[in-house]
């Protein structure tokens, strides 16, 4: 399955935007600590449950961004032609393991250097 170079950017993208709010949510995490730390004021347990209306929505998006992610790539690999048995069965293994840490990987190796090899040919072919 080759993809074109538009969708295999956009799929990149994809594939990064958790680990870009990952970082967000930890540098808010550590934000939050310091200003505890260093404010002077009473500390309000029931603030930080206030936070759960905002985390909670962006927890479950990220989470279904990431269960349809891995659907796709794992019906990307079954379906990659230039895979052979071997290859596949250790591709699938290493999503399910490592999930997020070998999408990126994947993506890069087998769906944006397949896409640019497909945008070369069709220029050749112009």
């Amino acid at each position: 399955m080759q993809l074109s170079k538009t969708l295999a950017v956009v799929l990149g993208i994809l594939t990064f935007l958790p680990f870009i709010g990952l970082v967000i949510m930890i540098a808010l995490l550590i934000f939050e600590i310091v200003f505890l730390i260093f404010s002077e004021s009473p500390v309000n347990p029931l603030l930080y449950l206030s936070y759960l209306n905002y985390l909670v929505p962006i927890i479950s998006g990220y989470t279904l961004l990431y269960l349809t992610l891995g659907i796709f790539y794992f019906v990307h690999i079954i379906q990659n032609g230039f895979l052979d048995t071997e290859k596949k069965v250790l591709w699938i293994t290493v999503l399910i393991i490592l999930n997020g840490l070998a999408m990126p990987f994947y993506w890069y190796l087998y769906l944006w250097k397949s896409s640019k090899d497909v945008e070369s040919i069709k220029a050749k072919a112009w």
